[in-house]
């Protein structure tokens, strides 16, 4: 039907609201695809970053670690510790683009009826990058903390 109509607006044959609707949303889900799809690229490499960078520190303290298990701290206290670490790397950088979010939800008060739409469609992506962010941590921290086992027997 979109082409249909396409084909006679671009003929100068018909011009009317639902062929401009139907234009601006065609724009749109453009727009939220390739948005989606350039968000899921940057989270994924955000998270093999952080991963990286937990996984060299690990190499790089792996005396540290069989010194403080030597001097008594146990498995379970490591892993407490590297837990909130890995959480901090993990959460803070989502809480500070959480923050943006709302305070951008506040300052811009988009006007019309796109308003409500524009605002749940925000706090559904904020939504879903914190379960995917929830998710990756999990997978991460399980990774990571059998390879700090390892490195402390």
């Amino acid at each position: 039907m979109y082409s249909v109509l396409a084909n006679k607006v671009n003929k100068g044959v018909l011009n009317s609201r639902a062929v401009d609707y139907l234009t601006s949303e065609m724009d749109l889900n453009i727009s939220e695809f390739i948005g989606g799809f350039i968000a899921i690229i940057m989270l994924a490499s955000t998270v093999s970053l952080l991963y990286f960078r937990l996984y060299v520190d690990l190499q790089r303290d792996e005396e540290i670690y069989r010194a403080l298990s030597k001097i008594g701290l146990n498995s379970r206290e490591m892993r407490r510790a590297a837990s909130r670490q890995i959480a901090f790397l993990f959460l803070l950088p989502l809480v500070v683009s959480s923050i943006g979010i709302v305070l951008r939800l506040f300052i811009s008060e988009p006007s019309g009826i796109n308003a409500v739409p524009f605002h749940l469609t925000l706090i559904q992506i904020m939504l879903y990058f914190w379960v995917i962010q929830f998710f990756s941590f999990l997978i991460v921290r399980f990774l990571y903390l059998r390879q700090l086992d390892l490195k402390m027997l």
